[in-house]
């Protein structure tokens, strides 16, 4: 659940009926706070204040000052390269059997607390100490282009 249920708020009451229904000041998981239909968290209606939405690989958090930024390009270019076999790179990743772990392949929020902010501009991710091995946190860093040099096969 995304919700956390903080208090009660004023009912809503259905202007045409006068009915009331229960309202409750909750908590999202992104740390919006908002009014919301207690049925509508229950039922699982809402799911968030509008920070997830549905995207081509599954569920994406986009309101989050991260996305389209260079660790989002970096988790999203690591899974193409993986996993689409039209890539003319895929050859040496994909196409070597290399993956992306589970954690990471539909969650980039996972990804992000794993392997944090980016160092500076200069760096990628980069798979170390086994360059033939996986995209996983034990094996993965932000490298600059002179250490990813130096672990080539």
């Amino acid at each position: 659940m995304n919700w956390t249920i903080l208090k009660e708020d004023e009912p809503y009451i259905t202007p045409s009926t006068g009915k009331k229904s229960r309202r409750v000041i909750a908590k999202c998981i992104c740390g919006n706070i908002k009014s919301v239909m207690y049925t509508y968290i229950k039922t699982g209606r809402s799911k968030s204040c509008g920070c997830v939405q549905k995207n081509v690989w599954k569920t994406i958090f986009i309101k989050h000052n991260k996305y389209n930024t260079s660790e989002y390009n970096a988790w999203k270019n690591m899974k193409q390269r993986c996993n689409n076999s039209k890539r003319k790179d895929y050859v040496n990743y994909g196409g070597r059997g290399i993956k992306v772990c589970d954690r990471w392949l539909n969650s980039f929020i996972n990804f992000y607390k794993d392997m944090g902010s980016k160092p500076g501009p200069e760096y990628s991710i980069d798979r170390y100490p086994n360059n033939d091995g996986n995209y996983e946190p034990s094996n993965c860093r932000w490298a600059t282009s002179t250490e990813q040099n130096r672990n080539k096969r």
